[in-house]
């Protein structure tokens, strides 16, 4: 899996950048995510010379933040949103069920929410193997999640090329089968029995669980855009992976701050046959390329591996500030 590696990255860092702005604007501060350091060497080096930083480190945007003069987005250019209907589906044992909600959302409401109660969210969210078909919010509800989340995270010039699909019911066990039948095929014929067994219980947990959200970016979209903005073309897949990451993190925090377990899981990126089933199964467009499965319920057991401990590395090895 290690060419997976560098993508990965991208969401990551996506995550954190949509972390720190979030919180930063809970504590009142006004921000804007820039990619300048992508766009010349010349800028991304003279930032590690002038800042002495190694230089393995590389530039993945800018959040200038500071007190906020003046209303959100740009002066005359009203932020649009794309129907939600375009960009979440959910699949149950009815079959695909159409959104109600409306087109434009309304404005949210300013929050009074501190950074303090953000993070704490943060925090709590872990990774969780052992599910349970069961879960505390009705359908409804975690439909809503995922609207919200996926009307609501940004990306670069609002080109909105995340989409979502939940899966519950007798659905969801198909989905899992594609994934096992796929991915099991994909070690091959002289795989170990004991690596065979290992990946089917592993699949067989995911499978266990109540739902489970995928998370796409629609690749027609990225074309759209990086042909309307040709200055920039290139740097259009980096950011719908930057915008993936931010909308798998929103959703699987909202998820457990609802007393759901959930986990990240990238199957489909193992093998096409995986991609391609999910795809046909559910009926959605070959633009849509699957970037995560998020299978989520009540957690059965603590968080993470059994018998591996979570480790931080020293926060100064991966923060430094600068006045």
């Amino acid at each position: 899996m290690a060419p997976h590696f560098p993508v990965w990255s991208q969401n990551a860092t996506g995550m954190l950048q949509f972390t720190v702005w979030t919180a930063l604007e809970a504590e009142g501060f006004g921000a804007s995510l820039q990619h300048h350091a992508a766009y010349a060497d010349e800028i991304s080096s003279g930032i590690l010379s002038e800042f002495g930083l190694p230089e393995t480190w590389k530039c993945t945007a800018l959040l200038p933040f500071g007190g906020r003069v003046g209303e959100p987005g740009q002066p005359g250019r009203e932020k649009t949103f794309k129907p939600i209907g375009e960009r979440v589906r959910v699949i149950n044992d009815i079959g695909a069920l159409q959104s109600t909600q409306q087109i434009i959302p309304p404005q949210p409401e300013p929050s009074t929410a501190t950074s303090t109660a953000f993070l704490r969210t943060v925090k709590a969210r872990r990774t969780y193997y052992g599910l349970s078909k069961a879960s505390p919010i009705s359908d409804a509800e975690i439909r809503a999640i995922v609207e919200s989340a996926v009307t609501n995270v940004p990306s670069a010039f609002n080109s909105q090329t995340s989409r979502a699909v939940v899966v519950t019911g007798k659905s969801y066990q198909k989905l899992w089968e594609i994934v096992r039948a796929g991915y099991i095929k994909s070690l091959g014929d002289k795989a170990p029995a004991a690596i065979i067994q290992q990946n089917e219980a592993k699949i067989g947990g995911y499978a266990a669980g109540y739902g489970t959200v995928l998370f796409f970016e629609d690749q027609a979209t990225i074309d759209t855009f990086a042909a309307q903005i040709p200055a920039v073309a290139a740097h259009f897949p980096v950011w719908s992976q930057n915008a993936t990451g931010m909308l798998q993190f929103t959703v699987w925090t909202a998820l457990e701050a609802e007393g759901l377990g959930a986990s990240l899981q990238h199957h489909a990126a193992y093998t096409e046959e995986i991609a391609s089933g999910i795809l046909a199964e559910f009926d959605l467009p070959k633009t849509w390329k699957c970037t995560a499965l998020l299978p989520f319920g009540v957690p059965l057991a603590p968080p993470g591996a059994p018998g591996r401990e979570k480790t931080f590395m020293p926060i100064a090895e991966r923060v430094r500030v600068i006045a």
